[in-house]
């Protein structure tokens, strides 16, 4: 019970330190950047705070996949089935991967709604996630792609979300991360390591499968 009341309290503080990192940005950004610009951050921000609720209700040490994926799409129109397919078996991720994963489909889903499949009313997407190989060698995969929208055409440069996702994903999850820019829709792959991924069952409990 302690722990428990440690937690939310962490939790609560977490969110004033993110409610104050945006009101400094609201002044900063106000002199020198665009409304486009401190709205992505707001976004990010956001997504950080969508999974810390995840992580407190496991005691901060890890997350459904699921419902990490599914906080991150909410506000993209989660609620609607037509817009994402999301499949894969049931994956409890470390605390630090589903930070990662957070950022990087909410990343993927921004580009989305600007320029791909969540721009119009018929584009949709889909997240497919699994396990492959032996317990000593597991890999993690996870796989988006978008279908119905506009044409993509590859960026001119690589910007600060391209980085995010491809650099700083594969970096802390000991793997590779690529986003592909195809005419029928942009598509991203994760191959990563699974100990680097998956929470270590609780004592006594049964490792993902």
């Amino acid at each position: 019970m302690r722990r428990t009341l440690l937690l939310l309290e962490m939790n609560h503080r977490i969110k004033n330190i993110l409610a104050a990192v945006q009101a400094i940005a609201n002044q900063t950004f106000k002199a020198v950047g665009s409304p486009e610009t401190l709205a992505a951050f707001g976004s990010r921000l956001a997504a950080m705070a969508a999974t810390h609720d995840l992580l407190v209700c496991d005691n901060w040490e890890s997350a459904d996949l699921a419902g990490t994926v599914s906080a991150a799409i909410d506000p993209f129109g989660s609620d609607d089935l037509r817009r994402f397919d999301l499949d894969g078996p049931p994956v409890q991720v470390t605390a630090k991967a589903a930070l990662s994963l957070s950022m990087a489909i909410h990343e993927l889903c921004t580009n989305a709604a600007k320029y791909g499949a969540l721009a119009v009313p018929e584009g949709r997407v889909t997240v497919r996630w699994r396990l492959d190989g032996e317990r000593q060698a597991r890999r993690f995969h996870l796989a988006w792609r978008e279908e119905g929208g506009p044409p993509v055409p590859p960026p001119a440069r690589r910007g600060f979300g391209s980085q995010l996702i491809e650099a700083t994903l594969a970096a802390e999850l000991a793997g590779s991360a690529e986003i592909h820019y195809d005419v029928a829709g942009v598509r991203f792959v994760l191959d990563a390591d699974a100990a680097r991924v998956v929470a270590a069952p609780p004592e006594g409990g049964t490792p993902a499968s």
